[in-house]
């Protein structure tokens, strides 16, 4: 009955966070399309939306290896059968066609990450994550990171990326023909397109708050995604306590900030204690 419980209530989480996925995403589009046509006109603007697409698919194909660059190393199956086991299992649950190859680096910070797309998929982890977890709370982990490999978060913030960066590209575009053109202005005594103006100056922030709140959402989904693995959120909310203590400094400890774990519109993951008090309400 509380399995049945549990799933119904992930089931409708994770539709708001679909709805959630797609109204920011299509925010993003709208705010990089009216900056687009109207810095550079239609046809101008398609032909920058198409290098825009290439240059994603380029990036989405790159190999794990040279995304992650020096001090990352890659760990064989007969160096960690364990953690292959979990990940193997993991990506069967998940219905992942191949399991993600497993990556480590030396950092003593508590940490693990996703790159890749597809076959070329990784998982990097750390030495201070390892030393730090059980290993239930360490498969938790990795089924947070397997989530965002099933959920294709990986295309989906790349995707995002670009859009921002490209945002603010047109953006600075958009001001130096303002720029360039004002003396026009001034002599035929026509007015500033302000529109235009406050468009060039605000689409970068909001294309950013955007980018940032949909992160968020995906780290919410990736957490939902991996209780459905693996029917444990407590092990998933006591790996993330531990991460969120493990990372603040010597000082904090002796004089913790409030305020340093509350909701902010800058934060690329959201508050830990928003997450594990959600995966309790899950747990009970």
């Amino acid at each position: 009955m509380n399995q049945q419980i549990r799933t119904t209530a992930i089931r409708r989480e994770r539709l708001a966070r679909l709805l959630q996925t797609a109204v920011l995403l299509a925010l993003m589009v709208l705010v990089f399309g009216w900056l687009g046509v109207h810095a550079f006109g239609g046809r101008l603007f398609l032909i920058f939306l198409g290098m825009l697409v290439v240059s994603i698919l380029f990036s989405s194909a790159a190999s794990p290896r040279r995304v992650l660059g020096r001090g990352v190393y890659p760990v064989s199956r007969n160096q960690a059968p364990e953690i292959y086991a979990i990940l193997a299992e993991l990506a069967r649950r998940a219905g992942l066609e191949f399991a993600p190859q497993l990556y480590y680096t030396p950092s003593g910070t508590p940490n693990a990450v996703t790159v890749g797309t597809g076959d070329q998929t990784a998982i990097v982890v750390t030495r201070g994550l390892l030393d730090r977890l059980s290993r239930p709370e360490l498969a938790g982990v990795l089924a947070h990171e397997v989530a965002h490999i099933a959920n294709n978060d990986v295309r989906l913030l790349t995707l995002a990326e670009s859009m921002r960066l490209a945002t603010t590209l047109l953006s600075k575009v958009g001001q130096f023909m303002l720029l360039i053109t004002l003396p026009l202005f001034l002599i035929a005594g026509e007015p500033l397109p302000i529109g235009f103006l406050l468009l060039t100056i605000f689409a970068p922030l909001i294309s950013v708050l955007l980018h940032l709140a949909l992160m968020r959402a995906r780290e919410f989904e990736a957490d939902l995604t991996a209780v459905k693995l693996t029917g444990d959120p407590r092990a998933l909310a006591r790996a993330l306590q531990r991460l969120n203590v493990a990372s603040r400094g010597f000082l904090e400890l002796l004089f913790p900030v409030p305020m340093r774990d509350e909701f902010s519109l800058f934060r690329t993951h959201p508050a830990t204690a928003e997450r594990v008090r959600r995966l309790m309400r899950l747990a009970r």
